[in-house]
């Protein structure tokens, strides 16, 4: 394997050190250091604790029914409370820590797989995904903007690929009894077909739409959700502020 490394940028610690102690003045170089603090901050924390960090923002990768609520029944979010942790100046002296707490969206952590996910949308219950074989163009359209983005794994490969994430790019209308490719040998097979071929799996929804990775498709039922934060959630903008802020504030956050 060979790795290639690109020159970025040098600095020095001391030149931090310096501009503290008012012997050196402001420069790109003191906030790199500064940048560079951070960085070693939010890597402490997430090498030895279950947390993800998100900018400088971070969340418990555990479920702890105290830190975490529910977006509303059935919702396909949760808000996750963390805290938010970054090094500043301290006046005129030193650098200070900055600690607050804050509240993350995240994927709902209950739901396992793209078809529970799209039950939730939809407001079906979670054991009907036979009722998937039959949705308007509006619905799919819908499942399209809520997935758009979604990362998520797949099982039925091994534990070598699980390590590998997909990025969702929408849903399709076709499920996997209708859609064909061809295959190495010139042959066309649907994707149901496919999958009992080459994996031995028969999919218990074979009608429901198919996720769209670019020009790849997957089974809903095989993909399993990573869960993520949001870093951009408009199709959730008709969240209620109060819902955030007392998911936020409700409880006091244990120091």
């Amino acid at each position: 394997m060979n790795v290639n490394f690109t020159y970025a940028t040098e600095f020095n610690l001391q030149d931090l050190t310096d501009y503290i102690a008012k012997r050196a003045p402001n420069s790109p170089e003191v906030i790199q250091s500064l940048n560079f603090l951070n960085q070693v901050l939010a890597d402490s924390l997430t090498r030895r604790q279950p947390y993800i960090s998100m900018n400088r923002k971070y969340f418990p990768i555990n479920y702890d029914e105290r830190d975490v609520q529910s977006g509303g029944e059935n919702s396909a979010i949760e808000f996750r409370r963390g805290f938010y942790q970054a090094i500043h100046w301290g006046g005129t002296t030193g650098l200070t820590v900055n600690f607050n707490v804050t509240t993350g969206i995240f994927w709902n952590s209950q739901m396992h797989t793209v078809i529970e996910l799209a039950l939730r949308v939809l407001g079906r219950d979670a054991n009907d995904g036979a009722s998937l074989a039959s949705l308007h163009d509006d619905r799919i359209r819908e499942l399209s903007r809520k997935v758009r983005g979604l990362k998520f794994f797949i099982k039925y490969r091994g534990e070598a690929r699980e390590k590998q994430t997909h990025i969702a790019t929408g849903i399709s209308k076709e499920s996997a009894r209708q859609k064909t490719f061809q295959t190495s040998d010139g042959t066309r097979i649907s994707v149901l077909d496919y999958y009992v071929k080459t994996y031995n799996l028969r999919l218990r929804f074979p009608d429901a739409p198919l996720v769209k990775k670019g020009t790849t498709f997957f089974p809903m039922e095989v993909c399993h959700i990573v869960p993520v934060y949001f870093p951009s959630f408009p199709d959730y903008s008709n969240l209620s502020f109060n819902v955030t802020l007392k998911s936020s504030m409700g409880r006091k956050l244990q120091r």
